[in-house]
């Protein structure tokens, strides 16, 4: 990757930051870049169908199983809506994100450790006009945790695709995280991280109002214990006799920005039998610390009493959330 490097001084001369620390330095990335999220979306379901596959909508799985008669052969048990339904197949790919444990645990009887990020995103109003002010484009800063709240921050531009003048700027930590979805709060945003991005703003943003953010919106974000991927078949053991190297599974890690490469992978994997993308470094059952593995065995319902504080790090990869955004390789704030 082509970067340049910039001084402290640098960066408040040419970006709307102040207030940096001296003695700090960041690096520009002439190739940075923002996804829409949405259009990708739209144009890798037009792909999809143009080369014959079929989307269902409201389609809940609720277990899969090995056909009686011949091993080598899936059922998909699923609902939609009220109604129950059966599809058929030899292989199957589950990339369900958060909800993974939602299809392993009635199908597999085994769990994924999962810690789940509720990320908070907050958008600002921007100084408008010829002078206003302006993001080139995405930026992050590193910086060390302060009083144990994380000072990893990232921003975004007005975008083409989002409302006129409003940027995003947000923490790239979460307060609050659980173990499954369904212990989301629905109707709760975090206001220490809210606050902590405020006050980034206040101090450190040129031309942003800190003071009543435009809009605050939540995600969530999947990891396992080294906030990597988990690209790998499910293990043999754990099929039911149905066939080896027949299911195969993504979840977990900062990913948006690798998609293309990801579904290349997976769809190797469950034709061809492997990909040179299946790296060890995403296995399944990769060694981790004790207490920490990826696959649980004779796993406990999650309950409320398990959700925690999550303790944040400086050497987390990665940025995304549902919905909104997955740009760029972390560099040395700011990025441009």
């Amino acid at each position: 990757m082509l970067t340049v490097k910039v001084s402290a001084e640098e960066i408040e001369e040419q970006y709307p930051f102040k207030n940096l620390n001296k003695d700090w330095m960041g690096l520009f990335a002439p190739d940075n870049g923002v996804i829409n999220v949405q259009l990708l979306l739209r144009t890798l379901y037009s792909l999809a169908r143009d080369y014959g596959a079929d989307a269902k909508q409201h389609t809940k799985v609720e277990k899969i199983r090995p056909l009686d008669k011949d091993k080598s052969i899936w059922e998909v048990h699923g609902t939609v809506h009220d109604k129950s339904v059966t599809y058929v197949t030899k292989k199957i790919i589950i990339t369900s994100g958060s909800y993974v444990n939602h299809v392993l645990k009635p199908s597999f009887g085994i769990s994924l450790g999962l810690d789940i990020w509720e990320m908070v995103a907050t958008y600002f109003n921007a100084n408008a006009g010829p002078n206003g002010t302006i993001f080139p484009s995405m930026w992050f800063q590193f910086a060390p945790d302060v009083n144990k709240r994380s000072r990893l921050f990232y921003g975004f531009p007005a975008l083409p695709w989002g409302p006129p003048n409003v940027v995003r700027i947000a923490v790239d930590a979460a307060t609050h995280t659980i173990k499954d979805p369904s212990q989301r709060r629905t109707n709760v945003l975090s206001p220490q991280d809210i606050q902590d991005t405020q006050d980034f703003v206040r101090d450190h943003v040129v031309g942003v109002d800190h003071t009543v953010p435009a809009s605050t919106i939540s995600c969530l974000q999947t990891n396992v214990f080294d906030n990597m991927f988990v690209l790998d078949f499910l293990p043999e053991k754990y099929l039911n006799g149905g066939a080896n190297k027949s299911v195969a599974i993504f979840t977990a890690g900062w990913a948006m920005k690798f998609v293309p490469t990801l579904g290349k992978a997976l769809s190797e994997m469950v034709l061809k039998g492997d990909s040179e993308y299946k790296l060890k470094e995403f296995s399944i059952t990769r060694p981790a610390p004790a207490g920490k593995e990826i696959i649980q065995e004779n796993c406990e319902p999650v309950k409320e009493t398990d959700i925690k504080v999550a303790a944040m790090s400086l050497f987390d990869t990665g940025c995304e959330q549902a919905q909104c955004s997955s740009y760029g390789k972390r560099e040395l704030a700011p990025e441009a």
